[in-house]
């Protein structure tokens, strides 16, 4: 596909996939959740928690206010409303099984370019996925003298659209945590792991919602 049709498709959902492993449905202890200024996801041993949304038009990034959203293990779809310089943005967390899918949307988003959030990341996390390649740019880069990066992403930052290379790249990656994170959309996107912040995966994608 072209990037000109690329640019045309719609971020629809984030999904937070939950643990590989054997996963049942738990009943909804949200009450139990612990919560923090955005949204918390608990699955099996995993608590995950997802901060710092925006949402970017022409004149910048627009950061929502602080709230708290923790739909609990297994329970039903919980969605929160704030109202960031002025546009009102829904918050959905809605479990899937064992995944739950986030989304984001506004009231107006004609001037709505694109979307992000944080990942809180331990000191010692890794992540891979994205490419098929060790690191992002130039085919010729990831067989360089004197490389010294592999598997691990932390520390690149990785620019999500289609390119000249010999590589397949995908909204998708792990963490050695146990959880994954996958875009449902095909718009241009960056992942920056622990680069920018070292204690946060930040994720930008472009596109209304």
């Amino acid at each position: 596909m072209t990037n000109a049709i690329l640019r045309r498709l719609t971020v629809a959902t984030w999904v937070l996939i939950g643990t590989l492993c054997g996963c049942t449905e738990l009943p909804d202890d949200s009450a139990d959740a612990p919560t923090v200024e955005g949204v918390t996801i608990e699955a099996n041993h995993l608590t995950l928690v997802i901060d710092g949304l925006y949402y970017a038009t022409d004149a910048g990034r627009h950061y929502l206010p602080p709230f708290a959203l923790a739909p609990g293990r297994g329970g039903a779809t919980r969605e929160s409303e704030v109202t960031a310089d002025g546009k009102r943005v829904a918050v959905t967390v809605a479990p899937r099984g064992a995944h739950y899918t986030v989304s984001l949307s506004a009231d107006a988003d004609a001037d709505i370019t694109g979307w992000g959030f944080a990942v809180e990341a331990a000191p010692d996390e890794y992540f891979t996925g994205l490419m098929e390649r060790v690191v992002d740019g130039p085919q010729q880069a990831s067989w360089a003298p004197g490389i010294t990066e592999a598997m691990n992403l932390r520390g690149q930052q990785v620019d999500m659209i289609v390119k000249p290379t010999t590589s397949v790249y995908a909204p998708f990656y792990l963490s050695s945590r146990g959880y994954a994170i996958a875009i449902g959309g095909t718009w241009p996107g960056v992942y920056d792991f622990a680069s920018t912040q070292p204690d946060r995966v930040l994720v930008d994608f472009e596109g209304p919602r």
